[in-house]
């Protein structure tokens, strides 16, 4: 395995158990702004994890 096939499986993990975390770990109800703030960072771990995946599909089969 190459050293950049490895890196990027090691971002796939990474990202993954970040947005489990994010998912899994919600505030209660009663923290207010701080449960909002965490589901806005979830949404946006959402949406750029989303892009990363299809940056990084045009490199597992590029068009020539």
């Amino acid at each position: 395995m190459t050293p950049n096939a490895r890196r990027q499986q090691r971002s796939r993990k990474e990202i993954c158990l970040v947005l489990y975390y994010r998912a899994t770990h919600v505030p209660g109800a009663g923290s207010g702004a701080g449960r909002a703030a965490w589901l806005g960072m979830l949404v946006a771990e959402l949406w750029f994890g989303f892009y990363w995946v299809i940056t990084q599909s045009v490199q597992w089969c590029p068009v020539r």
